[in-house]
């Protein structure tokens, strides 16, 4: 798409995940209204969009393909092409030929693991555990448990123990595989304590995420709700 040519990699990048999770959000509301035997007017309108939006990846994606390396979303194999790219085409310059290519680095690396987790680890969590105290309200689970003695305060508390739980293993997982190849790739350049502040408040911040989505089923009971009034605290 020519449109596409226009914005930064960046923006593509973002707008790429933004628009697959919105693909899938308004996808389940189509199958919703179909389910709900809903007019048509209503549910087909929101497949097409739907539609729309899970396509709208690829046809981005193309287009990342077409630019530089270093502006795509960093992958493993690109990982490899940073380390072995300046020496492999080294070894393939002809004599009298200078093609000046910057350095890899460690700083390189860590910054595109914080912006993998930013853009597309915290939505994707965000997304599965907004159903968390909106589902139970839903089902009608809390209504039967509650009346018989369990307290409010329980309940919150184990939702919250649990999120906070798989998000610091899954968030420790992805930084010992980070630390683990950046280690290997390259010697170590960047002060401890920076690193561990950094990832400290990127940790902090998905703890804040936990609280914001459980806050917001809590007030709501709606899953939709919820992931509106997270995006609006965020």
């Amino acid at each position: 798409m020519v449109i596409l040519q226009k914005f930064s990699s960046a923006v593509l990048r973002s707008l790429r995940v933004v628009s697959a999770i919105l693909g899938v959000v308004i996808g389940n509301m189509a199958l919703n209204a179909l389910s709900s035997q809903h007019s048509i007017w209503i549910w087909l309108p929101l497949a097409l969009l739907s539609i729309f939006l899970l396509v709208l990846p690829q046809l981005i994606k193309r287009e990342l393909d077409r630019r530089p390396l270093e502006e795509r979303q960093f992958t493993p194999k690109q990982i490899y092409s940073a380390r072995y790219l300046p020496e492999l085409m080294k070894s393939m310059m002809a004599e009298g030929v200078n093609i000046t290519l910057p350095p890899p680095s460690e700083r390189d690396a860590w910054e595109q693991f914080f912006k993998n987790v930013c853009q597309i680890g915290l939505i994707v969590f965000v997304l599965a555990l907004s159903g968390t105290l909106a589902g139970e309200y839903t089902a009608g689970t809390l209504t039967h448990l509650v009346p018989k003695g369990l307290s409010r305060r329980s309940v919150i508390l184990a939702k919250a123990t649990m999120a906070g739980t798989v998000w610091t293993g899954a968030y420790l997982l992805c930084f010992g595989a980070s630390l683990f190849y950046t280690r290997f790739f390259w010697e170590p350049g960047i002060p401890v304590i920076r690193l561990a502040l950094a990832v400290l408040g990127l940790w902090l911040f998905g703890i804040f995420l936990i609280s914001a989505v459980l806050l917001g089923g809590a007030l709501f009971r709606s899953t939709y709700a919820c992931l509106l009034f997270t995006g609006g605290v965020v």
